[in-house]
């Protein structure tokens, strides 16, 4: 035979064993993948890096368990997909600050641990009332904004003085019409052998109507949470561009910790509706490690 022969036998004999070789390999790794999931203590598996675990589940006619997450912002369709769908040893978990619930439905146990790769996710939707409420929070706004913020949101306020309550329309009308008054005094002191001499001004801000110093706010924070009475500290400034007024919530911090409360209060009458269903709910969040 020629030379060109002879190399293209010897390539196709390479090809060949090569093609032997990958066989017997993914033979044994198949073999050895077997044996490990089989047995219980699972150790690890030591395979060559130019192979890859391929999962063929997709072309089953089903899966071989149930796994995802089902997202929803209303507490009874979370609560009724979680009932539907538990497992031994499913745990709730509520994220206090960004006031959503995590439910784990295949957490297991200890003696059986789950995958933790099946949930449910409640993030609780706040109401139009509240969001605006936020929005004026820690602002400084002219009196335009301030007022007409008012009157949108007039079914849910009350405004008061430090002392006594404030018509609403009057309140308004305040608003409206604040006048920035600057008042200077100079004061001198003479001695026999000193002098003093000190310049103090103050801004006062008045109105025709009576100025509120509080504006009550009673709304319902979130879908499925009771209302809630907030009040906003208003304060006026002066400016170039004229008074500048300042509204900002009132201890919102325990607002916000005493809603977390309430969330898992909720979660755990609608988990917990009998005493055949103990599903656990916790302030906190769950990873996988």
């Amino acid at each position: 035979p020629s030379k060109a022969s002879r190399r293209k036998g010897k390539h196709m004999q390479k090809d060949a064993i090569e093609l032997m070789q990958q066989a017997d390999a993914i033979r044994m790794a198949h073999e050895t993948v077997k044996a490990a999931m089989a047995w219980d203590a699972r150790p690890p598996v030591a395979l060559p890096n130019s192979m890859g675990l391929h999962d063929l589940e997709e072309y089953f006619p089903t899966r071989r368990r149930l796994a995802g997450q089902m997202n929803t912002t209303d507490p009874d369709s979370f609560a009724s997909f979680v009932l539907d769908h538990l497992e031994p040893g499913a745990h709730v978990f509520v994220a206090a600050e960004a006031m959503a619930a995590t439910a784990v439905l295949n957490f297991g146990t200890t003696d059986s641990p789950g995958h933790a790769d099946n949930r449910a996710k409640l993030v609780f939707q706040q109401t139009a009332a509240y969001q605006a409420l936020l929005r004026v929070h820690k602002s400084t706004m002219d009196q335009k904004t301030l007022a007409e913020w008012m009157e949108d949101q007039a079914q849910y306020l009350t405004a008061f003085t430090e002392s006594e309550e404030v018509p609403l329309r009057h309140a308004i009308a305040a608003i409206r019409n604040v006048t920035i008054e600057a008042l200077s005094k100079v004061e001198t002191s003479v001695g026999q052998l000193s002098q003093e001499r000190g310049a103090l001004e103050s801004v006062k801000a008045t109105s025709k109507h009576t100025i509120p110093a509080l504006i009550y706010c009673r709304c319902q924070p979130y879908l499925g949470l009771p209302e809630r009475l907030f009040v906003l500290r208003v304060s006026i400034t002066s400016s170039e561009r004229g008074p500048r007024i300042t509204a900002q919530i009132i201890n919102h911090e325990q607002h916000v910790q005493d809603m977390a409360v309430e969330a898992i209060h909720l979660l755990q009458g609608k988990l917990n509706p009998s005493d055949e269903t103990t599903v656990p709910v916790y302030e906190g969040a769950y990873e996988k490690s």
